[in-house]
C-alpha cells in the first residue's frame, strides 16, 4: 500500500457471477470505470439498448458476432470477430448478435461505472457468490 491506494489481483473465483438467459458475466468496479467479462451463447447476443451516461469499450476475446448501431435514424452493422475493439459513445443505441456456433466472449469497460449495476437489478437475474461456478443442465429430451 502506498498512501491511501490499495491494489487488487482477482481471479474469476474471487468475483460474483451474473447469470441470465442472455449473458454470463463478471464485473470489477473501480472508482472511475468498471471492467468485466461477458459470455453470450451461440444464437444469442444482447438486446438493443444504450448507456446514457457511460462510454463503453468492448474487446472480443472469442467467437463471432455482428454489432449494430442505431444512431440519427441510421442502422450500421459491423462484424465483431476475435480481436475486434468496439467503442460506443454515451447514448448510442446498439445491439449484438452472435453469428457463430461458439460463444462470443468480450471484455467490457464502462466509464464511468453504472450500467453493470443496472444488470444486477433486472428481474430474473441470478447472482452467484464468488467461487460458485454456473451449471447448465439439459432437460430430459433436449439431447439428441
Amino acid at each position: 500500500m502506498i498512501g491511501q491506494k490499495t491494489y487488487e489481483v482477482l481471479s474469476s473465483k474471487d468475483m460474483e457471477t451474473l447469470v441470465s438467459e442472455w449473458v454470463t458475466s463478471q464485473w470489477f468496479p473501480a472508482e472511475h470505470f468498471t471492467v468485466g467479462v461477458a459470455v453470450h451463447a451461440p444464437g444469442g447476443g444482447h438486446f438493443r439498448h444504450s448507456h446514457p451516461d457511460s462510454e463503453e469499450i468492448l474487446y472480443v476475446l472469442y467467437g463471432d458476432a455482428v454489432i449494430r448501431f442505431f444512431h440519427e435514424g441510421e442502422t450500421k452493422e459491423y462484424p465483431a470477430p476475435i480481436g475486434t475493439m468496439i467503442y460506443i459513445p454515451p447514448g448510442v443505441e446498439h445491439e449484438a448478435e452472435v453469428t457463430g456456433w461458439e460463444p462470443w466472449k468480450v471484455i467490457c469497460v464502462y466509464a464511468p461505472p453504472g450500467p453493470e449495476r443496472r444488470l444486477r437489478e433486472r428481474p430474473g437475474e441470478l447472482i452467484l457468490p464468488p467461487g460458485k461456478t454456473p451449471t447448465y443442465r439439459f432437460k430430459e429430451g433436449d439431447r439428441t
